[in-house]
């Protein structure tokens, strides 16, 4: 199972209905829109991709293909920069 958690040494503020992350150790920041930013709100608590799309589908009445290409879009920015980390886990 794969799971994702924030970097260490990113710090997330939410902002109207945006996300800003600050990359502390490089000082760039990063905006995320409503969706990201509740993209980024679920996977903080559960770090399962899949709990994060069944909450936006019913939140969002949005169909799962929809919300897993746009989850993995937004997962494979974010894992580029260095903003969220990677694991795997047994099952």
């Amino acid at each position: 199972m794969v799971r994702y958690k924030m970097s260490d040494r990113i710090l997330a503020q939410d902002v109207i209905s945006e996300t800003v992350l600050l990359d502390m150790d490089k000082g760039s920041y990063f905006e995320l829109n409503e969706m990201g930013s509740a993209m980024l709100t679920h996977l903080r608590e559960s770090g399962d991709p899949q709990q994060v799309v069944a909450a936006l589908m019913l939140k969002y009445e949005v169909d799962e293909d929809t919300v897993t290409h746009d989850l993995n879009t937004l997962l494979g920015q974010l894992e580029e920069h260095g903003l969220v980390i990677r694991e795997e886990k047994g099952t």
